[in-house]
């Protein structure tokens, strides 16, 4: 109770009510609905321009472990001492003691800075506080005084003149932690530690905020610095995108003011929200934090007072202004040895903070709350001096920086990169300061190792034990027996020394069998698997929920385990049946990549002393078992493993080349190396954090993959590896790696990508096994086989994986990806007898239009073996068009070989295939081409080398023949740097890959970014297709009779010159416009920009940096027969661009041939009248030249490309001649044929 005596008249009236406005509003505890009864209440009492706010992250940490939320309080007073003496202050805080202790028990009284001298004189006045007071704390403030009655702790900072080293109190427990700043040290983890330790009597089990799945946020608006709450006014809750804009315009929550206080508000955790708080007749305020991890019933809006401290920045509709506060002093210099460190404070970029402003030389240690604003509004920054009014007060600073307002709804990015390590941002629109006040209040710590917990929240749970454990390198292996020391037989077991350790800490070992016969000095080394771990949840066996099997090892229950698979040593198809195996068993949690020591919290809410040591020593005990086993020499060396221990092979087939000095062959088994998404636990940035992996690959090579895949290592690795061969087994939808992966799509697309980059790059090294399913491993047994071997049984179109293997292990690997078909769809090639089957393959990333079909056109009357060539499309074409001269099944002329290769060389006895592109499968409506982002040239390769694969199978040709129309010229030749193992020979016709002319400037990242931005587009219109009107009104106008349309294509043809794309420049060509009308009507609409992007780098640079294969570097190593048609159009480009020149050859072929077409212009050497006599004929005679006479088309034609006569033909003939016909001269030439038949 308060009594207030002697107040007279109207101005004592007035501080009459304040006072009891001080009573009701400040004296509650922070959770004014719950009483504490779980623990002893904790009152905070803040120091001067203070509020709860500087005990708002101890706050979080205490309930993080376990703290009851109602038993933490705020104790806030007036520390200008405006509204309230001091006298009233110590009295009031009696009083607020006295409610506590008569319904909760005694309390712990923590102070800081001038808190800790209201603390004391309370101790001093009041006598009785002995008996409602436990504990007190007292941090960075009254010093060199006996210490209170009960037991008291006192913290102490970075020294100063008030507080030099030395400072104490008497009678207390003294802490000092000398290099955190005043507030700082209020606000800190070291120092939560602490106090902790000393309120609770044990070790807190996390220093760490730990986060919610569900959380509520609370708190109070309030002068400053009077910590009165307003009594009027609205707060809006908005939920915030990633710029700092509001999602909605509707508030998620909205709270009437009535005397400072709001909440509870049920908020999303790592949500950003801003607080718009708005009153009549004044500005509106903004709040913005940080994002919320667990619930805070703690918050502190300040308001500036009418006449208050806000006033003196200058405002209007021109500029920004800002208030960053953070309950950490921002120091960007340092005057002394005890605070090193410094931040850097930008915004948009620029570096605000002058050193000689913000750092520990103005009193009190520096600002923690910065005032940035235009002063006098005259759109200039001048950042020293600061202002002088708010550098004179304590804890702040004013910088004059110009923040434009104009154009509205900029975002504005603030960023604190912190001392510790950490960064901080928030992003706020930029409101004009005429009628808005903005304030961003940073959290008062960075949290390392940010993780994502199971709720999926980021969380901080571990600790750091011992960073790098040990050098394996260094370990004594002389106690360990030698190999030819070992007498049983069997698997031995052999104990690895110190410190080798299980994950739990205990004596680990590894098996050993010998080999026999001619094989004993074969090693096959195996990474055993077993799931892995990274806090406490995960770091627990199977059966407890967790996803390690195992942190222990027993060696009866180990060797019984594994029997299948390349275990089976009684089957003769094992190819390891004989070999010495060294078998390293898992339990370190770390995919045999660890070197850290970590101590994991239970973060669940359950007996703290269940937190987890873990030994993530995968890594030493791999070593040291290879440096063991390498003291017996070995002609082969072999490194599998399966699942973890794939992943681990990934690092360590290097580690063993290093050890053995002698190439190394590599069986991952389930272990791809695919980077996890952001939202699941085992992030590379988390494992590596938590393993101390990273310490242990080469240090340059940590760029190939440490912001990408760790499958890349091998681009390091592998061409440092001589004689090295890697293969990697996978189901594409491995149904425990693609649980790392937001979707079975997205894995199988993640794991297709990759590793078509990885075989890119290292083509002759690495080698796939990728089968269509959803187990997991091959090489010891499988998850999801049962009872079968499948070791033995498993095969890809009668390939078995064995001998997949067996392969590898002679040195002539294979690269097998098995795709997922659809078809065939039978359909006609208009006007013809030809047949035309259609196949269809999905291809990652397997988004809506990502798949490809392919044509197979073939006379079905023409019997023996059909030589095998596949036809791919130029720029905006499409196998459809191609076979069929139609445009989604939309055609309108009959196909005739006259003027169309594909039936030409079906009828002549070949089987013919083209593909559809991507592109063919985007509607001709569509709005939003993002998609094709992903639309490179790789991808379009590998697209190919799919389509070649399922050609092959389908024919049985073991090598086809490639031709390629203008762009499908450029892919063939690119297709043969990568893959001419499966081709007879390259056919360009009027296309040939660019070589052009190097400047090593194209940026390639810079204009994907730019592509992303919309500055440059996704997508390239077709100059016909169904997205030319002109084509189509023509097509509705005139369906039929074909004589209109010839008419109307031809009026089409006059009034729409040709250009570059469709250059019909044979004199001739008006002769049929209809077949010109078909072409350009069945173009695709669009094409993929991205393709003229990678064009451009690879053509420019020399080993290309941007891609994972240079093509044109390799266009000399290419050596099949090649024949080259080109245009008239194609030479005069060539005398344009020298990179052009098409009749050079180049490739590198011996075998070259240029067929140089007079007066074609680009698309004439596809469907001009007359290329059955300068193009098809041609070629034919050319394929006749490059076959035996074994071959059934070359026993039906010459080799001038002329049709050989049967008995019958020539009869039929000389009867014509007999008739009167046809003369002598063409009777003669029909039996000239015969005989030569």
């Amino acid at each position: 109770m308060i009594v207030i005596a002697c107040l007279k008249g109207e101005r004592m009236k007035w501080k009459v009510a304040v006072l009891i406005v001080l009573v009701l509003s400040i004296a509650q505890p922070a959770m004014a609905n719950a009483q504490c009864s779980n623990a002893t209440p904790i009152i905070f009492v803040h120091g001067g321009a203070g509020s709860m706010a500087q005990f708002e992250s101890q706050a979080m940490r205490f309930t993080s472990n376990g703290y009851p939320a109602e038993c933490i309080m705020a104790f806030e007073y007036d520390s200008s001492f405006v509204k309230e003496t001091r006298l009233g202050v110590e009295q009031r805080l009696a009083d607020f003691v006295n409610a506590t202790f008569e319904t909760s028990g005694k309390v712990v009284l923590i102070g800081h800075s001038l808190g800790t001298r209201v603390v004391y004189n309370y101790t001093l006045k009041y006598t009785d506080y002995v008996d409602k007071v436990a504990k007190i704390v007292l941090v960075d403030g009254i010093a060199n005084v006996p210490a209170p009655s009960v037991p008291t702790m006192a913290i102490f900072g970075r020294p100063t003149a008030l507080r030099p080293p030395g400072t104490n109190i008497t009678g207390a427990e003294n802490v000092y932690i000398q290099n955190q700043t005043h507030v700082e040290v209020m606000t800190s983890p070291e120092s939560f530690v602490y106090m902790y330790r000393f309120i609770a009597g044990k070790e807190p089990f996390t220093k760490y905020i730990l986060p919610e799945k569900e959380i509520k946020l609370a708190g109070k608006l309030v002068y400053f610095p009077w910590n009165i709450g307003l009594e009027t006014g609205t707060l809006n809750i908005y939920e915030l995108n990633e710029n700092g804009f509001r999602i909605s315009q509707t508030p998620v929550a909205t709270f009437t003011i009535t005397d400072g206080t709001w909440g509870p508000f049920d908020a999303k955790p790592g949500v950003r929200y801003e607080f718009e708080f708005v009153r009549a007749n004044n500005l509106t305020m903004h709040f913005y934090r940080e994002p919320f991890l667990r619930s805070d019933y703690w918050i502190r809006f300040l308001v500036s007072p009418p006449g208050g401290i806000a006033e003196y920045a200058s405002r209007s509709d021109n500029h920004t202004n800002l208030l960053i506060i953070r309950y950490k002093e921002i120091l960007t210099g340092y005057d002394d040895s005890y605070v090193k460190a410094v931040d850097d404070l930008r915004i948009n970029g620029d570096a605000v903070c002058d050193p000689r402003i913000c750092n520990v030389s103005k009193p009190l240690n520096g600002p923690t709350g910065i005032w940035i604003f235009d002063n006098n509004s005259d759109r200039q920054s001048v950042l020293y001096p600061p202002d002088p009014f708010y550098h004179a007060q304590a804890f702040q600073t004013g910088i004059d920086y110009y923040i434009p307002a104009e154009p509205p709804s900029e975002s504005i990015n603030v960023t604190i990169f912190d001392r510790s390590g950490g960064v901080q941002t928030i992003k706020v629109p930029n409101w004009k300061s005429s009628e808005h006040r903005v304030i961003l209040q940073f959290n008062d710590y960075v949290q390392t190792f940010p993780l994502l917990s199971p709720n999926g929240i980021p969380a901080v749970d571990a600790e750091i034990l011992v960073p790098t454990y040990a050098d394996p390198f260094a370990v004594d292996i002389s106690s360990m027996p030698k190999l030819d020391e070992l007498s049983e037989t069997g698997w031995i077991k052999v104990d690895l020394p110190e410190p080798c350790k299980t994950g739990n800490g205990n004596d680990t070992f590894i098996m050993v069998r010998k080999g026999s016969g001619d094989n004993a000095t074969k090693l096959l080394i195996y990474f055993e698997g077993g799931g892995a771990c990274v806090d406490f949840l995960t770091c627990r066996p199977l059966t407890e929920g967790g996803t390690v099997v195992k942190l222990d090892l027993n060696f009866e229950e180990l060797k019984a385990a594994y029997n299948m698979g390349i275990f089976n040593f009684s089957n003769p198809l094992n190819p390891f049946r004989d070999w010495t195996i060294v078998f390293i068993p898992f339990s370190t949690g770390d995919f045999h990549m660890g070197n850290r020591v970590v101590k994991y919290y239970n973060i669940t809410g359950s007996d703290p002393s269940e937190n987890k040591t873990i030994y993530h020593v995968g890594y030493v005990n791999a070593i040291v078992a290879m440096r063991w086993i390498n003291q017996t020499n070995f002609d082969r060396v072999v490194i599998a493993g399966s699942s973890a221990g794939g992943f681990g092979t990934i690092l360590h087939h290097y580690k063993a080349y290093e050890i053995f000095k002698k190439p190394v062959v590599v069986i991952n088994d389930a272990g791809p190396g695919v980077r996890v998404v952001e939202e699941k636990p085992f992030r590379w940035d988390v494992t590596t954090a938590r393993w101390g992996s990273l310490q242990n690959f080469p240090e340059d090579s940590i760029s190939y993959f440490d912001s990408t895949d760790l499958l890349h290592f091998l681009d390091y690795s592998l061409p440092k590896c001589d004689g090295c061969l890697y293969g990697l087994f996978e189901d594409q939808q491995d149904f425990v790696i693609r649980t790392l992966r937001a979707s079975d799509t997205d894995f199988r697309a993640a794991l297709l990508m990759l590793t078509n980059d990885i075989k890119a790059a290292n083509k002759e090294k690495f080698y796939r096994y990728l089968v269509l399913d959803e187990k997991h491993m091959v090489l010891p047994s499988c998850y999801g086989c049962y009872t079968q071997d499948r070791f033995y049984s498993l095969n890809i179109s009668g390939y078995y994986f064995y001998e997949w293997v067996n392969g590898l292990l002679a040195g002539a690997g294979r690269d097998i990806v098995e795709e997922s078909w659809t078809g065939p769809l039978e359909k006609t090639v208009r006007g013809t007898e030809l047949k035309r089957y259609v196949y269809t393959a999905e291809r990652p990333p397997y988004g809506d239009y990502d798949k490809i079909a392919i044509h197979r056109v073939v006379n079905e009357s023409i019997t023996g073996e059909k030589p095998v060539i596949l036809i791919l499309p130029g720029t905006w074409s499409s196998g459809e068009q191609l076979a069929n001269l139609s445009w989604n099944d939309h055609g309108w002329i009959d196909v005739d070989e006259k003027y169309a290769l594909v039936p030409y060389l079906a009828n002549r006895g070949f089987e013919v295939y083209v593909i559809d592109y991507r592109t063919h499968f985007v509607p001709n409506d569509t709005t939003d081409f993002s998609f094709m982002y992903e639309w490179g040239w790789m991808n379009w390769i590998w697209d190919i080398k799919t389509a070649v694969e399922k050609i092959k199978e389908i024919s049985g040709a073991e090598k086809i023949y490639l031709a390629g129309e203008s762009f499908g010229g450029s892919a063939a030749q690119n297709y043969a740097t990568l893959f001419q193992e499966d081709l007879k020979g390259l056919i360009l016709l009027d296309g040939m890959a660019r070589v052009g002319v190097r400047t090593n400037s194209y940026n390639l990242t810079a204009n994907l970014t730019a592509m992303k931005s919309g500055a440059i587009p996704y997508q390239v219109p077709s100059n016909g297709g169904p997205n030319n009107w002109n084509i189509w009104v023509d097509a509705i106008v005139n369906p039929s009779p074909m004589k209109n349309i010839i008419l109307l294509s031809g009026l089409y043809t006059w009034y729409v010159p040709p250009g570059a794309a469709n250059p019909y420049s044979y004199p001739w060509a008006i002769l049929i416009p209809h077949v010109y009308f078909a072409v350009m009507a069945s173009f695709d609409p669009f094409w993929s920009n991205r393709l003229n992007l990678d064009r451009a780098a690879y053509s420019d640079w020399e080993n290309c940096p941007y891609l994972p294969f240079d093509f044109d570097d390799h266009y000399n190593e290419i050596n099949v027969p090649v024949i080259s048609f080109v245009s008239n159009w194609g030479h005069n480009l060539g005398l344009l661009y020298p990179g052009y020149r098409l009749c050079s050859n180049p490739t590198g072929s011996e075998d070259f041939t240029c067929v140089f077409l007079q007066g074609y212009g680009h698309l004439d050497v596809y469907n001009g009248p007359f290329i059955e006599k300068d193009v098809n004929g041609p070629l034919l005679k050319w394929l006749l030249s490059h076959e035996d006479s074994s071959w059934s088309v070359w026993q039906r034609y010459d080799l001038n490309g002329d049709k050989k006569l049967n008995d019958t033909e020539l009869m039929n003939g000389l009867s014509d001649y007999s008739s009167g016909d046809i003369d002598l001269k063409n009777a003669t030439n029909l039996l000239v044929k015969w005989v030569g038949s």
